[in-house]
């Protein structure tokens, strides 16, 4: 079960094993929920970001939670929210627990550091408005920390279900949300700090508004570039192409939203451009996909590939497709 710039992937044994694991616990962890070289890489952003105070009070003002949180537009903020508004992921997470209903994933990147008393006392995660259905943690840590463990129990009780602590970096825990159950994140120690995504996967809004959102709030790059919402219009050509590595895309419903870490921009694909992103994306040969929209479209296959051709000088003007190296292509 992972999550990569290319997707979400997983199989129906690894999926049982976590249903199994989450009915016993109300938590199960996937020790490599994010690729390594991508894990790795957001780790180490992130460990040199610009952090902000924050506290969370209960209603009756005593501290619930205390942290240092990441600037919202942050590109790794937006990386990986993009990422989590999957509805492949969606549907595996209400498979492995039970639950029913997810529209969308929000969360935040926080810092834990030694010595400072960031922590997370007993909760349970309920929102007021019961949006929240399942919660999780995705370890952004450059190295192994010490404490900051998480920890889920009944109320009421005092034996523990579930008590976790991330080595890797992409490692993950998904956990219940529910009036019966509490959890907390106990103080840091030693000398690294406890950086992690945690956020809910959530009834409302629609993974569409959150992404909505997004474009609202840009992506700002060092620089001081930002990203802007642009609609790509088919509009170009190697042999062979792909997918770079700086861009993550994902799907809703019929529209495809493509972010390109590097430049700092969102673009938004729909109809016929969304289609040809799809074949783009799966298929390196420009070759192969011109037969593909032959036989798809046979009464009109001359205006389908001059499309095509448009289309790609198009996505690679904007760094979206880059030219295959032929040293990387298989040979059959």
């Amino acid at each position: 079960m992972q999550l990569s710039q290319n997707g979400f992937s997983s199989n129906s044994n690894i999926l049982k094993r976590l249903r199994d694991e989450f009915l016993r616990t109300q938590c199960v962890t996937v020790s490599e929920f994010l690729p390594n070289t991508l894990a790795q890489q957001i780790a180490q952003d992130v460990g040199s970001a610009e952090f902000n105070e924050y506290k969370n009070l209960r209603s009756n003002g005593d501290i619930l939670d205390t942290e240092m949180t990441i600037e919202g537009s942050n590109i790794w903020v937006h990386v990986l929210q993009l990422l989590l508004n999957s509805h492949e992921l969606f549907e595996a997470i209400e498979y492995i627990t039970g639950c029913s209903g997810i529209r969308c994933f929000m969360g935040r990147i926080s810092h834990h550091v030694p010595g400072a008393n960031h922590h997370s006392d007993w909760h349970n995660d309920l929102d007021s408005g019961g949006a929240r259905i399942i919660g999780i943690s995705i370890n952004l840590s450059t190295s192994p920390y010490s404490g900051g463990r998480f920890e889920l129990r009944r109320i009421g009780g005092s034996e523990l279900l579930a008590s976790v602590s991330h080595e890797k970096p992409g490692a993950a825990h998904i956990f219940a949300i529910r009036d019966d159950l509490k959890h907390r994140v106990t103080a840091t120690q030693g000398t690294v700090p406890r950086a992690a995504l945690a956020g809910w996967f959530q009834s409302s809004p629609s993974s569409w508004d959150v992404i909505r959102r997004q474009y609202s709030e840009p992506a700002n790059s060092s620089d001081g570039r930002t990203s802007e919402p642009v609609a790509i219009i088919p509009s170009a050509i190697p042999d062979t192409i792909r997918v770079p590595d700086f861009v993550v895309s994902q799907t809703f419903g019929d529209a495809i939203v493509l972010l390109n870490m590097k430049t700092r921009k969102y673009y938004s694909l729909n109809g016929f451009a969304a289609q040809l992103w799809t074949m783009l994306s799966r298929c390196s040969a420009l070759l192969d996909i011109k037969e593909q929209l032959s036989d798809r479209y046979p009464t009109d296959r001359g205006r389908a590939q001059t499309g095509l051709d448009s289309f790609v000088s198009h996505l690679m003007k904007h760094e979206l497709l880059i030219a295959e190296d032929p040293a990387r292509v298989p040979v059959h």
